[in-house]
């Protein structure tokens, strides 16, 4: 049966930020700061009195010592320069492209992305001189309590405001989770004090237990066919580390997924009964988490909340957990977390079950008469979570100017990507709307043709071989001819944002969001098993920008421009880079063209000038 969790704890404070300390395994405490007005003593004193009993997976105990050495090992960190908000001000930093920077050679061949929300002094040598920057210190190995507390790799303490009243849980399997977790170690990790690692077999990561939360299934569950990669993957453990699951192919993850849910909240909950907010979130996703803390003030944890995005199994409206789940206390408090016998009942149910997200929603149904919290009343949940990444995520009227807090279907690319993105948002990254991402991530690349390229519209499609049946447009127009057709069922259609035609299936897909999608790769011939297409898309440039001139969070609001200028890099304009990165192909092309231009330029200054030289002088 589980307890609570006591973990012996170190804390190292360094003199530029409070916590390099080492976390838990799964982490925490609520409540760490005390309150108000709270001492560091006080503090110590709490995470003390909280842990209580064996470890529910191991069944170790431990105590924190009388006194905690809490002074820096290292020198104090000097840093030669001081930002101000004025630096992550777009209107300021950039005020003739509101934030959109053209890249040149170098840039683009810098970082893990060259996007154009990168400004030029995002970009910093990997070995600064030292005397501009220092690593904080780590103790020396005496200060700690125990060979366990001095094996966890300390992690940056760049908490979200609010984050301390969070208990974040990380969920993955577990012959992928060398793919997955490492990256959440500098990017997620650092935004939260208190979390806790799980995966379906046990394992470690710089230094911070892996829990294996299938350990203390019934034997008959253990010894059942839904169990068959659990079992193997133990048998993999146990035979000297000479093997990590990702190495041998074994079917049935699916199978595993769904058991873990409910105890892992009851793991959590027993570890943490005073954290206000308990998060899971697969591997593969990422939180902006000034956003969610920002949000989570504005609600009362007292009360049974539940909410994510939304989704349907049979006739039951479920939090998806790839997009990111919120319980509150009090939703946990009222149900698995005070009720063990809770575990062995929904362990026989998800024999029956597809997902162990679907699980969490059945129990509070059942427990709590509580379902799914969304739309724009209180909690305010609306379009916070969804489930794509920064190409495929939907941007459209609805959620034009509301938040959006989660990304799933990520690769560690991606979510270092979105890691940088939201730290160079600096003091401003507590607030993010779908425009933004639409702004930062879509409108330099959309154009009305994109060759090789696919958007992923799709919300309605038409193939040749079923023109027997479909006769669309009363056979005016024949989307699935060629893409001007398909382009013109676009405009056709009042509703179509964005299209695609499949030169080989001549197949037209529309698409009533707004999605970037990825170039087609035509060195790869097939793609996840299936052969390439070659697929042309666009999106309807004219109806976007009529959709941003209503929506008061756009920089286009009530705008009266109907045509960008020729050539201009305003991010007003959907395509900008594509039309910049075409004329500096052709300045290459023809060098001399580059002069031209620029005594064009000089020559109208020098015209608006005489202009109003003579305006004065009539006046």
């Amino acid at each position: 049966m589980y307890q609570p969790r006591r973990k012996t704890y170190v804390l190292a404070i360094g003199l530029l930020f409070i916590a390099t300390f080492s976390l838990l395994s799964f982490s925490h405490l609520s409540g760490i700061d005390g309150g108000e007005g709270s001492s560091l003593g006080d503090s110590i004193e709490k995470l003390s009195s909280h842990f209580q009993g064996p470890d529910p997976i191991t069944g170790s105990t431990g105590s924190l010592p009388n006194e905690v050495e809490t002074e820096s090992a290292g020198e104090e960190v000097v840093l030669t320069g001081a930002l101000t908000t004025d630096d992550f001000d777009p209107h300021k930093i950039a005020p003739k492209t509101h934030h959109s920077y053209m890249k040149d050679f170098d840039s683009i061949n810098r970082y893990e992305t060259a996007e154009t929300w990168r400004s030029p002094d995002t970009f910093a040598p990997t070995y600064p001189p030292p005397s501009t920057y220092e690593r904080p210190k780590v103790p020396h190995w005496s200060k700690y309590a125990s060979k366990g507390e001095f094996l966890k790799q300390p992690l940056v303490a760049d908490y979200a405001d609010g984050a301390e009243k969070i208990f974040l849980m990380i969920k993955t399997g577990g012959d992928v989770l060398w793919n997955r977790l490492p990256i959440h170690l500098v990017t997620t990790l650092t935004r939260v004090p208190f979390f806790a690692l799980y995966a379906d077999k046990p394992g470690s990561i710089g230094g911070y237990e892996v829990i294996d939360i299938l350990a203390n299934v019934t034997q008959e569950t253990y010894e059942s066919r839904q169990f068959e990669k659990y079992r193997k993957m133990r048998y993999l453990h146990n035979q000297h580390g000479v093997y990590d699951a990702s190495q041998v192919k074994i079917d049935g993850g699916w199978d595993l997924d769904k058991f873990k849910n409910i105890p892992m909240l009851y793991h959590a909950y027993n570890a943490s009964p005073e954290s206000d907010w308990f998060i899971f979130m697969d591997a593969d996703s990422y939180i902006m988490m000034d956003v969610m803390t920002k949000w989570l003030k504005t609600l009362d944890p007292n009360e049974i909340l539940y909410m994510g995005s939304i989704a349907m199994y049979l006739d039951l409206p479920f939090a998806h957990g790839g997009s990111v789940v919120v319980l509150s206390r009090k939703a946990l408090e009222e149900t698995i977390g005070t009720h063990p016998e809770y575990l062995a009942e929904y362990e026989k149910k998800a024999f029956d079950n597809c997902c162990g997200d679907v699980l969490v929603a059945e129990m509070l149904k059942d427990k709590v008469n509580k379902y799914i919290s969304s739309g724009p009343d209180y909690p305010h949940v609306h379009y916070r979570f969804q489930g794509n990444s920064f190409y495929d995520f939907y941007a459209k009227a609805d959620n034009w100017c509301e938040t959006i807090t989660t990304f799933h279907h990520l690769t560690a690319h991606e979510i270092e990507v979105l890691y940088e993105y939201e730290k160079l948002r600096g003091p401003n990254r507590d607030h993010l709307t779908y425009y933004d991402m639409y702004r930062d991530f879509y409108l330099p690349y959309v154009d009305e043709k994109i060759e090789m390229w696919d958007n992923l519209a799709s919300s309605q499609s038409w193939k040749k071989e079923n023109t027997d049946r479909e006769k669309p447009f009363d056979g005016e127009i024949l989307p699935y001819e060629s893409f001007e057709e398909c382009k013109k069922a676009c405009e056709a259609t009042n509703w179509c944002l964005d299209y695609r035609f499949n030169h080989d299936t001549h197949d037209c897909g529309l698409g009533d969001s707004i999605q970037l999608g990825k170039p087609i790769l035509e060195w790869e011939k097939e793609k996840n098993g299936e052969k390439q297409h070659r697929i042309t898309s666009g999106f309807n440039i004219k109806r976007i920008r009529e959709i941003r001139k209503t929506k008061k969070c756009d920089a286009l609001f009530e705008s009266k421009t109907e045509e960008h200028p020729d050539g201009s890099d305003h991010d007003f304009y959907e395509g900008w880079f594509l039309r910049r990165t075409e004329k500096n192909l052709e300045e290459q092309k023809d060098p001399a063209r580059k002069e031209r231009l620029e005594k064009e330029k000089e020559r109208a200054k020098e015209q608006e000038k005489d202009h109003a030289a003579d305006s004065k002088d009539s006046n």
